[in-house]
């Protein structure tokens, strides 16, 4: 088929969400097993794949162990890598990385450089790439529960962590010398977490990538038992097309 008289471009990954941008690109598979596989294997045999569908990697094992609504943790909850935002669609100057070295300042007591480094990164806020809001937002949470000693809500309602970054591979940041700054005062990392660890919590989010979306994230947050917010951005992928607000997330 033809699109107003010019070829289609089938594109396996991430495509601009405003169909005026490039009217004849269409969104298709990642070139990933639960992707193009997944969807190749469903398309023919009508079944989910078997990758989605074991205990490993997918949910359909799990649902009848899924904890009830009220009994999930309420705190959104979100780890993942440190990646870049839409570099080559950004303004200028674009969002920021944050350096440890310029937000985090050497005196003695830890936590008055954890608390300076937060109050650092608020007024920076608006100019952070995504992830690294919700780190500040984390953060802010964590701060909240402990200054005003906070009884009925003993964990802070926001855990959003890295627990990796991008260099040429992914690679965890606890322990590494790449964040060993910000693990010193307990900023920004995290240890990974296992899909049944994540599916006790109410409240997840898809925060978007290099690309503006998250891939695989966004389909193993909505096979769990809590809420999904998702993160609305530029780009989209083949399953958004399917996504209704209020209905899956």
């Amino acid at each position: 088929p033809h699109l107003d008289g010019v070829a289609p471009v089938l594109m396996f990954g991430s495509a601009f969400r405003d169909p005026n941008v490039y009217k004849n690109m269409i969104t298709m598979p990642m070139p990933h097993i639960l992707h193009l596989y997944c969807m190749e294997h469903y398309a023919t045999y009508g079944t989910v794949c078997s990758q989605m569908s074991n205990s490993e990697n997918g949910a359909d094992s799990r649902a009848k162990h899924f904890r009830k609504w009220d009994k999930l943790k309420p705190t959104v909850i979100w780890r993942g890598t440190d990646f870049g935002f839409l570099h080559s669609l950004q303004g200028r100057p674009s969002m920021i990385h944050p350096r440890a070295t310029d937000f985090i300042k050497l005196q003695p007591n830890k936590k008055n450089r954890r608390q300076a480094a937060v109050r650092k990164l608020r007024k920076q806020y608006d100019s952070l790439l995504p992830r690294w809001q919700a780190i500040v937002l984390s953060e802010e949470a964590v701060v909240e529960v402990n200054r005003f000693h906070l009884t009925k809500r003993p964990e802070p309602w926001a855990d959003m962590r890295f627990s990796s970054f991008f260099s040429g591979r992914k690679v965890p940041t606890v322990g590494n010398p790449t964040y060993s700054v910000w693990e010193e005062v307990g900023i920004a990392t995290g240890d990974g977490m296992s899909l049944d660890e994540l599916s006790l919590y109410r409240y997840h989010i898809d925060l978007g990538g290099g690309g503006g979306t998250t891939w695989t994230g966004t389909i193993e947050k909505l096979l769990m038992p809590g809420l999904l917010m998702h993160h609305l951005t530029p780009t989209s992928d083949y399953i958004h097309e399917w996504l209704k607000p209020w209905e899956h997330y």
